[in-house]
């Protein structure tokens, strides 16, 4: 038996997910982009998707090995997370870390407070949150806007592969000019002025060819920070693989309503391409970021990546492997129960109360049901001759889930009492 027993009060540092059972790939995933209109269509998906950096004006991607980290959350989640992270990154062309106590570069954090977090990041590794050339741009940069939020650090990587960090802070010496003249002007009296020193300046080999100048944009960090407390009803399947998206590239238009299927869509108000995991149009696009031209200019990169699309795009079989490699464990057998509504006890009544409290005992009980239907999953894994540890380790995420919200609601309705004792005090 997986059960555990449900507390009256828990006060939890992360507010708990009621996250929904992972439903298997929608049938987007097979939807193939058709007709003489396709590379138009393709063309203006990547354009929208991909934000270059401010310094080279490239798109980014990882060069050294990714190293995913969850925190906040239970340890089942978090390796489930981080292990969809770098099947993803294998599977599109991206570099993965090999090291079994690598230094995570790809943090992904669990928290009721995502201001108060990010806050603290700016006065402590401001450097984290991306590139900012004055204050204004600093705290619209500094701002949680979304429940599930990503901040890009990347390196300018020079011909010669020398990395500098994309910061518009004084991060090196500087450098120093030669201030002189073919034709010293007469005010000079024939000498050259003084050398120039530039505190803030960088260097960089290029070849000065404009289509690919040797020059390229690369991550050094990524910080992905997910409000629990805004995710209630959310499925794991499309959270996890948004979050694997964010981690692989820098995404533009997040608001957007992408005209293509994508994950991208699963937190836009109001869209229609909204899909249960990631599709062939992600993959396909992922794959093209990690085959381009790294050190191309942007319209070229862009091209590459239209190009590769269309091409994979084209044929249904191109994608195939990649597909079923990241298919999404079968659901599960077992019926996660409703939460029920939280209430303010300051203002209901006493029947509405007692209602609360009895749906609250109500989902307690469904609740132990359903984490036993889970422990009788895990069971048969185990027993099986072939166990699927992806099918287990799901299980075991959504057990730990089911236990916060428990937890969480427990916490809920002793609240309300409090509120209502304290809004009719007893005479």
């Amino acid at each position: 038996m997986v059960r555990v027993c449900a507390l009256a009060v828990m006060l939890l540092v992360t507010a708990p997910l009621a996250l929904a059972q992972p439903a298997k790939p929608a049938e987007q995933e097979n939807v193939t982009v058709t007709a003489t209109k396709s590379r138009a269509v393709v063309e203006t998906f990547t354009k929208a998707m991909a934000t270059p950096t401010k310094l080279t004006g490239k798109i980014a991607r990882w060069e050294s090995g990714v190293c995913p980290l969850a925190v906040g959350q239970q340890p089942a989640l978090a390796t489930m997370l981080t292990q969809r992270v770098k099947d993803v990154a294998a599977t599109v062309g991206a570099p993965v870390s090999s090291l079994a106590s690598c230094t995570p570069n790809i943090e992904v954090i669990f928290t009721t407070t995502p201001q108060a977090l990010l806050d603290n990041i700016r006065k402590h590794d401001p450097d984290y949150l991306g590139y900012a050339e004055n204050s204004s741009e600093k705290e619209k940069l500094a701002t949680v806007t979304r429940p599930i939020q990503a901040w890009y650090a990347t390196d300018t990587v020079d011909l010669d592969g020398r990395r500098t960090t994309d910061s518009a802070r004084q991060v090196g010496t500087g450098l120093t000019l030669q201030n002189f003249s073919a034709n010293s002007l007469p005010s000079s009296m024939g000498v050259n002025h003084d050398p120039i020193y530039l505190p803030n300046a960088s260097f960089a080999r290029v070849t000065g060819n404009h289509i690919n100048d040797g020059a390229r944009s690369a991550f050094n960090h990524i910080i992905v920070i997910v409000d629990s407390s805004k995710l209630a009803g959310q499925k794991i399947g499309p959270l996890v693989d948004y979050i694997a998206m964010l981690s692989l590239t820098q995404l533009n238009a997040l608001d957007t309503c992408q005209q293509l299927p994508s994950i991208v869509n699963a937190l836009t108000p109001d869209c229609d391409q909204r899909v249960d995991g990631l599709t062939n149009i992600d993959v396909a696009y992922l794959r093209g970021l990690y085959r381009m031209g790294s050190d191309k200019a942007l319209v070229w990169q862009q091209n590459d990546i239209a190009d590769q699309m269309t091409a994979a795009l084209a044929s249904p079989s191109a994608l195939q492997p990649e597909m079923e490699h990241l298919t999404a464990p079968v659901p599960t057998a077992c019926a996660a129960p409703d939460q029920p509504a939280p209430v303010d006890g300051a203002v209901i009544t006493s029947d509405q109360l007692k209602a609360s409290v009895t749906a609250a005992r109500q989902f307690m009980v469904l609740s132990d049901t359903y984490q036993d239907c889970l422990g009788k999953e895990i069971g048969e894994q185990k027993a099986a001759a072939t166990p699927d540890k992806a099918v287990t380790d799901r299980d075991l995420a959504l057990v730990a889930l089911n236990q916060k919200t428990k937890e969480a609601i427990g916490a809920s309705v002793n609240a309300a009492i409090v509120a209502y004792k304290k809004a009719h005090p007893a005479p």
